[in-house]
């Protein structure tokens, strides 16, 4: 009994078997992964290859979507221009979202791929990402803060690096 307690509160390894199927799961979680490794090494990379031509950022603590490839990731290395800094350091970790807001869930999330975004490694997230793809590209990237709760997040323990 002392085991299966201690596997359970243990962070999940990568390539651990998720009990989750489905390809459209399987490439959600594959692209927060290439998004987790930009933020987590604060270099674009090639993220521009798994971002889709019309691809839009959205976030709850802006009031416009930033919309095409080019204007997202000017967008995303601004953040990393200003963590580069030292202003805010942020790690990015693999989660699962949990969607219930108060006594309301939220469908289509739940279980969903996530990207936890805190300010060292293991601590309180601050934000969650999610994404939306086609054709194993990134069309939407989500940035929540509320609604789909960080904290609430399952976490996995995965830094991508």
């Amino acid at each position: 009994m002392i085991e299966i307690m201690k596997a359970a509160s243990e962070p999940r390894k990568p390539g651990y078997d998720l009990d989750r199927e489905g390809q459209y799961f399987e490439e959600q979680l594959t692209l927060i992964r290439r998004l987790a490794v930009a933020y987590n090494r604060r270099e674009l990379d090639d993220l521009h290859l798994f971002l889709a031509e019309d691809v839009e950022y959205h976030s709850q603590l802006t009031q416009d979507p930033v919309i095409g490839k080019e204007a997202v990731l000017a967008h995303i290395q601004e953040r990393f221009d200003i963590s580069k800094q030292g202003v805010q350091d942020v790690y990015a970790e693999i989660g699962f979202c949990q969607s219930e807001w108060g006594s309301v869930r939220l469908f289509g999330y739940d279980g969903q791929p996530c990207m936890l975004l805190s300010t060292c490694y293991g601590c309180t997230p601050i934000g969650l990402f999610t994404v939306d793809s086609q054709s194993a590209l990134i069309t939407s990237i989500e940035v929540w803060v509320s609604i789909l709760d960080p904290e609430k997040a399952e976490r996995t323990g995965e830094y991508p690096e």
